[in-house]
Parts: structure tokens; sequence; C-alpha cells
């Protein structure tokens, strides 16, 4: 057959967020205490104390609506742009978790 088989055992990092990094993620999951954002394979988690205050929870539509501007809201697949406030790892190697807690609460251009 001719095949060559290798047992090979390596890490790798693929990415990692930084704090204060502004990053673009789509919105995985939205409920009353925050969102959930993805970028690639990272989850971010932003609290609703970290989305702007005129923006209200909507549990009939599942997305937080602006209360200044009903046309501007967040639901399930939007784009957002966040700042990272906080990286932790938990966990040991082969197993860590990557915790990610972002910010929406300013402007970020």
């Amino acid at each position: 057959d001719g095949d060559t088989i290798f047992k090979v055992s390596f890490k790798a990092l693929v990415y990692r967020p930084f704090k204060d990094e502004v990053l673009d993620g789509v919105v995985s999951g939205v409920e009353k205490v925050g969102l959930e954002v993805k970028v690639g394979s990272v989850k971010v988690f932003i609290p609703h104390t970290k989305i702007p205050s005129e923006m209200r929870y909507s549990e009939d539509q599942n997305s937080f609506i602006s209360e200044e501007d009903p046309t501007q809201f967040i639901k399930g697949d939007s784009i957002v742009r966040f700042k990272v406030e906080n990286v932790s790892v938990k966990g040991q190697e082969g197993s860590a978790i990557l915790n990610v807690i972002g910010t929406i609460a300013e402007d970020y251009r």
C-alpha cells in the first residue's frame, strides 16, 4: 500500500481577541440578559448593562430595539461592532475555555 502513518501532537491558538480590541461579529443569541456574538469560533457575551441605555429588550421580537428610533434594532444574525472589555481563559491545557466580555455602549467607528 505504501502509506505511512505518524502520530503527531501539537498545540495551536488560532485566534484570541485582546482587551480593548474593536471587532465585528454576528449576533448568535439574544436574551434579556444580553447578546451572544460570534467572531469566528469565539463566542462573546455582551451583557445588557453594556448595551446602549435607549435600547430595550423585546420578548415578542426577541431583539433589542431603540426607543428613540424603532427602525434600529439588534436581533439574531445582525452584525455588531463591539469593544472587548475582558478576556479570560479557564481550564487546563487541552480543555481551556475562552471567556470574552464585550460592550456596544459607545460608537466604535
